[in-house]
C-alpha cells in the first residue's frame, strides 16, 4: 500500500509539470484600494502574435466594476493599470479576473482584498496643551500614498473631555486642499484631554490636545543616567541638569530619590532584614547648570535583593534658588548580569539555496540594543550540516552503515565531531520513514566585530546537505540559527543581493544576481507601498551572475520590495526578492533658515524659505517653554513614514538601527513563498512550486507515541533600544521703561505661497 502511494505522488508530480503549457505569467498586488490604480503585471512567454489582456475586477455577483486592457507581445512585459473605483464599498468579496485573447487564449482568477484606507488624514494644531480662552489654531490635509494632495472636503468635530460636542465643520475645504481654521475658548471649559475628528472620505483619524490652567516653566530640568547597570558594578552615577529655556544655568537645590518602578515587595526579604528595607533612597545638593550624583549597588540591595533585570526610577527635584519655583524630570536604568548580548538578525530568512551563498548577520550589542563598545573578545562561529547516511536494507531488517570520522590531521586546530543521529519515527513495512543523518562540522571561525556591531559573514553549504546549524558566542551570551534547504523540483535558484547601504531617493543602486543555471534574461518587479512602481528586465546573456543598476525614485519611499524572476523551458518559475528601506520620501525638497542666531524681544526676525516653485508652505513657531509641558501637536517625518508603511500588502512597521544599514532576503521555503510574503498575487499556467511537507504517520508504541530526537545544540538554545545682539547707541537721553503684558506662547501661524 505504501508503494502504491508513493508510485502515486510520483506520477501526480510528473503529471503537474508536464500539464504545464508555460505561455503566461501575471502578477499583482493582493490588496486594492478605492480611488487607487492597481498595476497588474503581465508576461506573455508564448503566443502567436500580440495578446490582448484584460483585467476585471468583480464583485461577489460577478459584476465587473473597473476594468483595464493593454496589448502585450511576447517577450515584452508590460502592465494594465486598473483604476479602483472610489465608491467600493467594504465588506464585500471581490475578485480579479484575467483573460488574454488574439495571439494566446487564456483565463485565470484570484481573491483579492479590500481595503478601505487608501488616503492618509494629517492633523496640525499650533501647541498640544492650552489654556481656558486661548484660541485653538489647526491644519488638515489629506494625502495619497505618494503624498500628492487629497482635494476633498473635511468633516471636523470637536468634543470636550465629557463627549460634548463643543464645534463642528461640514465640507470644509481649501483651494490647495489644506484646511486651516480655528477655535476660540470659553473662559470656563472642561479641562482635560480634548479630541478632534476628522473625515474625509472613507479616511479618520483624530487628535488630541488639553485644556488645562498652567504656568509655563522658566526652566528645565534633565535626569542623565547610563543606558544600563551591571550589577558586577560597585556603583552607579548620573547627572541633573537644570538650565533656563534661554540656556542660562539655573542656580538652585536639588533632591533625588530613587525608588523601584515596579514596587512589588519581597516579604521574605523584608522578614529577613526588617531595618535594612527601605522603599526609597533620597539625596539633597546644591545646583549651578548641573551636579553630579552617585548610588552604590550596596544602597539599591535595600530596596531590591536581586538587582538583575530591575528597573529602578530616579526622579529629581530641582528648586530655584530666587524665586523657590520647582521643577522635576525622572529617568530609568535598568540592571543585567552580563554587558553584552547576541543574537541573529531578526529578518534572516530560515532557508538556504543549495549551490548559493548564505549570507548571515549577527547582531552584537549592549543590554539597551546600541553596538557594543571596544568589543573584549572576537565572535566565535560553530557550524555543522546534516547530510543522509546511506543505508542497506533486506526484506526483514534494516542496517546502517557509515564511515567512523577520520582522526585530526597533524596542526588541525578544528575538532571534528561526527554525531549519527538515528530516527526514532518507525514504519513496521518499510523501516524508518526519515533518513539517518550525519553532523559533519566546518572549521570554526572567529569574526570581528564591526563599530556598528554587526558580524557578516557568508556561508557556502554544501550541495549535499539536508540542513545546516549555526551557533555564536561572545563571552558568555550565544545565539543559535537552523537552516534548511529551500525547496525547488529541478534545484535551480536564483538569489538577488543589494550592493549599496542606505539608498535614498534619487540614487543609482548597484543590484547582484546570481543563479545555479544560466538565463538568457531575469525579469524583476520593484513593490512599494503595496502597488508595482517598477518592472524591467535583467540581461543575463548566458551567464550564471550579473549587476545591473537601478534608480531609486521617491515612489520607492520608505521601504520597497524587489522580487527577480525566470521562467525555465520546463515550466518552473525561479525567484527570489529582497526588501530594503529607502531614505527621502519626499519630492518637494523644504528648508528652512533663521537670518540671526539672536534678536531683542519686539525686535523683527527674517526667516529664509525655499521649495519649489509654486509651493503652499506652513510655518509654525511656539514659545520653547510650551513643548516642555506637552509636545505632539506638530506633524514630524517619523510620523508620515510610519503611515506610508501601513500602505505595505505584507507588513509596515518600525525598523531598528542595523535594519536601515542592511537589506532583508525574501523568507520562504519555495517559490510560491516568495511572492506571497511579498504581498502578490502570481496567476499562471506555468509551475509555481508550493512545496507540501511529506505525510508521515506517528506510529505508537506502548506507553505512547513515539517522538523524533531534537539535535542537542536545538535544545539547548531554546527560549531561555546667536550673531551678537543688536545694542542700542549710548546717548545722553534717560531711558524709558516699558513694561510687558502680551506673552504670546504661538509666535507664528502663516499659509505662504512660494513663488
Amino acid at each position: 500500500m505504501r508503494r502504491d502511494g508513493l508510485i502515486f505522488v510520483l506520477i501526480f508530480s510528473v503529471i503537474s509539470i508536464s500539464c504545464a503549457k508555460n505561455t503566461y505569467v501575471v502578477m499583482f498586488p493582493r490588496t486594492i484600494r478605492p480611488g487607487l490604480v492597481t498595476e497588474v503585471y503581465v508576461n506573455i512567454l508564448e503566443a502567436t502574435g500580440p495578446v490582448t489582456v484584460t483585467a476585471n475586477l468583480q464583485d461577489s455577483k460577478n459584476i465587473t466594476v473597473a476594468s483595464g486592457t493593454k496589448d502585450i507581445s511576447v517577450g515584452t512585459p508590460s502592465t494594465v493599470q486598473l483604476k479602483i473605483p472610489l465608491d467600493l464599498k467594504a465588506g464585500l468579496d471581490y475578485g480579479l479576473k484575467i483573460e488574454g485573447t488574439g495571439g494566446q487564449r487564456f483565463a485565470n482568477w484570484s481573491k483579492v482584498s479590500f481595503q478601505a484606507k487608501s488616503t492618509s488624514i494629517l492633523i496640525q494644531t499650533d501647541k498640544a496643551i492650552y489654556k481656558p480662552g486661548q484660541t485653538i489654531q489647526f491644519r488638515i490635509l489629506g494625502v495619497y500614498p505618494d503624498l500628492s494632495i487629497v482635494k476633498q472636503t473635511f468633516d471636523i468635530d470637536i468634543y470636550d473631555p465629557k463627549g460634548n460636542k463643543i464645534a463642528q465643520w461640514r465640507d470644509a475645504a481649501e483651494e490647495n486642499g489644506v484646511f486651516a481654521d480655528k477655535l476660540v475658548m470659553s473662559d470656563h471649559p472642561v479641562l482635560g484631554d480634548w479630541k478632534m475628528k476628522v473625515t474625509q472620505g472613507a479616511a479618520a483619524e483624530e487628535k488630541v490636545f488639553t485644556v488645562d490652567e498652567y504656568v509655563l516653566p522658566k526652566f528645565e530640568v534633565t535626569v542623565d543616567l547610563p543606558p544600563y547597570g551591571l550589577t558586577t558594578d560597585l556603583m552607579f552615577h548620573g547627572t541633573v541638569k537644570a538650565k533656563y529655556t534661554y540656556g542660562k544655568s539655573v542656580i538652585g537645590n536639588a533632591n533625588i530619590r530613587l525608588e523601584k518602578k515596579y514596587n512589588h515587595r519581597s516579604w521574605g526579604w523584608r522578614q529577613d532584614h526588617p531595618e535594612e528595607y527601605v522603599d526609597s533612597i533620597e539625596q539633597s545638593f546644591p545646583i549651578d547648570g548641573e551636579s553630579k550624583f552617585t548610588f552604590s549597588l550596596g544602597q539599591l540591595k535595600r530596596l531590591q535583593q536581586n538587582l538583575a533585570y530591575t528597573d529602578f526610577v530616579i526622579e529629581a527635584n530641582v528648586t530655584e534658588g530666587v524665586t523657590g519655583l520647582k521643577m522635576k524630570d525622572s529617568a530609568e536604568i535598568k540592571f543585567y548580569d552580563n554587558p553584552a548580548k547576541i543574537d541573529f538578525v531578526e529578518s534572516l530568512p530560515a532557508n538556504y539555496k543549495p549551490g548559493l551563498i548564505y549570507t548571515a548577520l549577527l547582531k552584537v550589542t549592549q543590554p539597551d540594543d546600541k553596538p557594543v563598545v571596544n568589543p573584549s573578545s572576537r565572535v566565535k562561529v560553530e557550524m555543522f550540516y546534516n547530510v543522509e547516511v546511506i543505508t542497506t536494507t533486506t526484506t526483514t531488517t534494516t542496517t546502517t552503515t557509515t564511515t567512523a570520522a577520520p582522526l585530526p590531521e597533524e596542526g588541525n586546530l578544528t575538532e571534528v565531531v561526527e554525531a549519527l543521529i538515528e530516527p526514532e519515527i518507525f514504519d513496521p513495512w518499510r523501516g524508518p520513514l526519515v533518513p539517518p543523518t550525519k553532523r559533519v562540522p566546518i572549521p570554526v571561525m572567529y569574526l570581528d566585530i564591526n563599530p556598528d556591531g554587526l558580524v557578516k559573514f557568508d556561508i557556502d553549504v554544501p550541495n549535499d546537505a539536508v540542513s545546516f546549524d549555526i551557533e555564536a558566542r561572545y563571552m558568555k551570551e550565544s545565539a543559535y540559527k537552523y537552516l534548511q534547504p529551500f525547496k525547488s523540483p529541478s534545484k535551480s535558484f536564483i538569489q538577488v543581493r543589494l550592493l549599496n547601504e542606505k539608498p535614498m531617493a534619487g540614487q543609482t543602486i548597484s543590484i547582484d544576481v546570481k543563479a545555479t543555471e544560466a538565463p538568457e534574461k531575469v525579469f524583476y518587479q520593484m513593490i512599494s507601498k503595496g502597488n508595482i512602481v517598477k518592472t524591467g528586465e535583467i540581461p543575463m546573456g548566458g551567464l550564471k551572475q550579473t549587476e545591473f543598476k537601478i534608480l531609486i525614485t521617491p515612489e520607492m519611499a520608505p521601504k520597497a520590495r524587489l522580487i527577480i524572476n525566470y521562467v525555465r523551458p520546463d515550466g518552473e518559475i525561479v525567484t527570489d526578492g529582497v526588501t530594503f528601506s529607502v531614505d527621502g520620501i519626499f519630492k518637494n525638497k523644504v528648508s528652512l533658515k533663521f537670518m540671526k542666531d539672536e534678536v531683542l524681544p519686539g525686535s523683527n526676525m527674517l526667516v529664509d524659505l525655499q521649495a519649489d516653485p509654486k509651493s503652499q508652505i506652513n510655518v509654525l513657531a511656539v514659545d520653547k517653554s510650551v513643548l516642555l509641558l506637552k509636545t505632539g501637536n506638530d506633524i514630524s517625518e517619523d510620523q508620515i513614514t510610519k503611515e506610508l508603511q501601513s500602505y505595505d500588502n505584507a507588513g509596515g512597521g518600525y525598523y531598528p538601527y542595523y535594519a536601515r544599514m542592511w537589506y532583508w532576503p525574501s523568507t520562504g521555503r519555495d517559490a510560491s513563498d516568495v511572492f506571497d510574503n511579498n504581498g502578490m498575487v502570481v496567476l499562471t499556467d506555468a509551475l509555481l512550486y508550493n512545496y507540501q511537507e511529506p505525510f508521515r504517520p506517528v506510529m505508537l508504541r506502548r506507553g505512547g507515541p513515539m517522538l523524533q530526537a531534537m539535535p542537542m545544540m536545538a535544545m539547548s538554545n531554546m527560549a531561555p533600544e546667536m550673531s551678537e545682539m543688536g545694542r542700542p547707541s549710548p546717548n545722553n537721553l534717560k531711558p524709558v521703561t516699558k513694561v510687558r503684558k502680551l506673552f504670546p506662547e504661538t509666535w507664528l501661524w502663516q499659509n505662504i505661497s512660494s513663488g
